[in-house]
């Protein structure tokens, strides 16, 4: 009997023994599952983290593929194959905005006010509209020849050779020229993307009947189209 009581006594640590080996694998077991949660959620931190990263750097690259500017380039005419032509074969849009010089005959008060207007929203949609290039040379040093009647000029370059133009008073809406009519303008040729959803100023635009043709505004000037291969020609004029 006292054997077997021995016996019985040995039996009931063992099991104790094995109950609290159970109640210790449980609690390993429980831990387990949360570490496992934990690495889950850590690694879904990780992919998120990742996921961020790839795209900045993608930014940061396409953004250093495609220079910003921000402000307007002042060119001479030796500048324009480099900073017009060689500029827009990219496929950045490069805005070129013919002013008038101090030699430039004054049509009117009101005329010299809106090329002046002009070059205010020039400067401002600079600032807006980084990844567009802005560039200012006085009509007179582009070509001598350009009417003064036909300022305020704009001419929009892309892929190395004009494509979109604005040409004459009419063409920027008129007398009340302000940076909103400017950016509606260039938004519809294309140039820039805007938030505007309508045209700023709500007067009609009168069409004179010296307004550019349909043909003109398609990237052809009263020059015959050779505006768009204006280029660095300091030994001849020939060409413009």
């Amino acid at each position: 009997k006292y054997g077997r009581k021995g016996e019985d006594i040995e039996s009931n640590d063992t099991q104790g023994g094995r109950k609290g080996e159970d109640r210790s694998n449980d609690r390993d077991g429980s831990d387990d599952d949360s570490s496992n949660a934990s690495h889950g959620e850590d690694d879904k931190d990780d992919d998120e983290f990742l996921a961020k990263y790839r795209q900045m750097r993608l930014q940061e690259l396409k953004q250093g593929s495609c220079p910003q500017h921000g402000e307007v380039t002042y060119i001479s005419r030796s500048d324009w194959t480099r900073e017009v032509n060689d500029a827009s074969r990219s496929g950045r849009w490069v805005v070129i905005n013919l002013t008038r010089g101090s030699d430039s005959a004054v049509i009117s008060t009101a005329h010299v006010d809106a090329c002046q207007a002009v070059e205010t929203a020039i400067a401002e949609l600079a600032s807006k509209f980084p990844d567009v290039k802005f560039v200012s040379i006085a009509a007179s040093a582009a070509n001598e020849n350009w009417p003064p009647q036909n300022l305020p000029t704009v001419f929009c370059y892309r892929d190395g050779t004009l494509q979109r133009q604005l040409v004459g008073l009419d063409e920027f809406g008129g007398h009340g020229i302000n940076t909103g009519r400017v950016e509606w303008r260039l938004a519809q040729l294309g140039v820039m993307e805007s938030e505007l959803e309508y045209d700023p100023d709500k007067s009609s635009v009168h069409q004179s009947a010296s307004s550019p043709s349909r043909e003109q505004q398609h990237g052809r000037s009263q020059f015959g189209g050779l505006m768009s291969t204006w280029a660095t020609r300091p030994d001849s004029e020939d060409d413009l």
